[in-house]
């Protein structure tokens, strides 16, 4: 249900000229094909144009008909007293609909208007595909004189409409709901107010940033688009009709046209057989005139008016023809009568004879006027589905940006999620390691201190087994009493952890390392030993490493001048036998904690 209010006016019979006829084209049409039925509401008649002038009638009176209601007359005047408004249903609803279901929605759309006191006429066309009907009213009061007020009457007849369609089970215009349910949502005036003022500022922003050349928001401008897109939708499905609509009116201005010139040429070949036609009744008048004045001709007239009555069955069965006569020969009205019917029928058989002949040529006219409506039917179909087609296309064309708009905004709410997601795990890893460094107990502090002292000294000295051992040299003068030439360390990259490495295998597998026990080597006899060797030896104690040997004792070169017997090669140890055989003690490193481990 769409219901459509038209301006109002001025002029009833202008009004209803166009409503109670076919539309123009030019002179004013006095054909009404497309009416289908007429309806008065609050007129104590049925005729259409007696309604009018009672109408009219009214509307002239209104300051009589206020004085007479007591109503004092003042304010300003108006002469705008037609209101009219149409009904339309959908297409779709063309075969379900009659005239009581339309009269009825007529009546309740005049209810909702607070108009169903006022005159008013309703009227059906069939020009349309979707059925429709026009109301048109009179706004002055017959009671009161005063003018009816047409305010909020777009508000009242969308809500009505709205009502209308729940009431029979379908909502065929969502839009208009929506709108319904804004309209309910901002009743208070303040929401009104603070929901325009925020649609304002969005609408002035919008503008500023088209201003600028910037694109803020791209579903706004799709959507602006989009709305662009249905208006001009919407501008072609209208151009299509007025252009079908006038192709139609054009073959029914055509047609109408050429049946009118066939009257005029079939009145003009006719002209002659009337003439004889009236010219014979003239002699047959005559005729029966004459006859009248004599006893003879008024019994011959009284036979020929029996013989005629008897033929149209005016004459009961029980009544003799001789009776008959006689009573036509006393009546000479009857007589006359009779003669005149007699007339009427030879002058309908001819009107007959000549209007057959009309319509059969008007028959030809018809035919070739619907074989070019079928014809335009036809080529409107074909452009209607290649608009559907084109304006297909264009809204699917919409649909995939906005679906790629969606399918953006998704993505950017997963990707918050999981930055949300992974700082606040962040968070609570820093937050656990606080509360874990908060509670440690102080002897394991101190463990992790002692093992980050251990860690920066092993950087900085060389493990013992790395150590480059003394020369020959060396021993040679640590024997004499000379401190040994001071040796380059070797630049080798420090273990945190001495452990004895395994000897190969020679099946090629990996040993693992065995435990080594640390053995306990006694101390040396009471020697003073150097500074750097002081150093060296503390140095090795703290690393867990052996101690060194003691110095030889020194030996008296000047008793023999031989040379010394050259000493027998020792073998060579079997380190790996060693290992394994003599495992030594690792000593066990203090535990390390997670931050000595970031530190590295």
């Amino acid at each position: 249900m769409v219901p459509d209010i038209a301006r109002t006016g001025r002029s009833f019979n202008g009004a209803l000229a166009y409503y109670l006829h076919d539309k123009r084209e030019g002179e004013r049409p006095q054909s009404a094909e497309r009416v289908a039925w007429v309806e008065m509401r609050n007129l104590a008649t049925d005729d259409p144009q007696a309604a009018k002038r009672v109408m009219i009638t009214t509307a002239m009176h209104a300051d009589e008909l206020k004085a007479a209601a007591g109503i004092k007359n003042t304010g300003r005047k108006s002469n705008a007293h037609v209101y009219a408004y149409s009904l339309a249903w959908h297409p779709d609803e063309a075969g379900k609909l009659d005239r009581a279901e339309m009269l009825r929605a007529a009546d309740g759309s005049l209810k909702a208007l607070g108009a169903d006191h006022l005159q008013s006429m309703i009227i059906c066309h069939t020009d349309q595909k979707h059925p429709h009907i026009h109301v048109v009213l009179n706004r002055v009061d017959p009671a009161t004189g005063k003018m009816f007020s047409t305010s909020n009457d777009r508000l009242k007849l969308s809500d009505w409409a709205n009502q209308y369609e729940r009431e029979r089970g379908a909502i065929l215009t969502p839009k208009r709901e929506e709108k319904r349910q804004a309209r309910e949502e901002f009743k208070d005036k303040a929401a009104r107010k603070d929901y325009a003022a925020e649609q304002k500022k969005a609408a002035e922003a919008r503008t500023t940033a088209k201003k600028d050349g910037r694109d803020p928001n791209p579903a706004a401008t799709l959507k602006a688009f989009g709305e662009a897109q249905k208006a001009r939708h919407k501008e072609d499905w209208r151009a299509l009709s007025e252009k079908n609509k006038a192709a139609r009116e054009a073959i029914y201005s055509a047609s109408g046209a050429a049946i009118k010139e066939l009257a005029e040429k079939h009145k003009a070949k006719n002209r002659p057989t009337w003439a004889a036609h009236f010219k014979d009744e003239r002699e047959r008048q005559a005729a029966f005139d004459a006859r009248e004045r004599y006893l003879r001709g008024i019994v011959s007239n009284a036979l020929d008016a029996a013989r005629q009555q008897r033929e149209r069955g005016q004459l009961p069965k029980d009544k003799g023809a001789l009776r008959a006569i006689f009573e036509n020969v006393l009546d000479s009205q009857k007589r006359r009568q009779t003669f005149t019917d007699s007339q009427s029928e030879r002058r309908a058989a001819v009107a007959q004879s000549i209007k057959k002949a009309l319509d059969a040529d008007i028959a030809q006219v018809k035919q070739y006027r619907a074989a070019m409506l079928e014809k335009q039917r036809q080529a409107f179909d074909k452009a209607r589905a290649d608009l559907i087609e084109r304006q297909s296309a264009e809204r699917e064309k919409i649909r995939a940006a906005w679906r790629t708009i969606y399918q953006e905004k998704e993505q950017r709410r997963q990707d918050r999620e999981r930055i949300n997601r992974q700082a606040a795990k962040s968070a609570s890893r820093a937050e656990r390691y606080e509360r874990n460094k908060s509670t440690k107990p102080a002897d394991m502090r101190k463990q992790e201190a002692r093992a980050k002292a251990f860690d920066r000294q092993a950087q900085e000295k060389p493990a013992p087994h790395q150590q480059e051992k003394p020369a020959m040299k060396n021993v040679f003068d640590r024997s004499i009493g000379k401190a040994p030439p001071k040796a380059a360390p070797i630049e080798t990259k420090v273990q945190p952890v001495s452990q004895a490495q395994p000897a190969p295998s020679p099946s090629g597998d990996v040993p693992r390392p065995t435990p080594k026990k640390m053995q306990e080597v006694p101390k040396a006899a009471p020697a003073k030993p150097s500074p750097a060797e002081a150093k060296r030896d503390t140095w090795h104690r703290a690393a867990g490493a052996k101690a060194q040997p003691p110095a030889a004792p020194k030996k008296d070169w000047s008793k023999t001048a031989s040379p010394a017997p050259a000493k027998a090669a020792e073998p060579k140890k079997d380190w790996s036998k060693a290992a394994s055989e003599k495992p030594r003690e690792v000593k066990k490193l203090p535990p390390r904690a997670m931050d000595r481990d970031r530190e590295r």
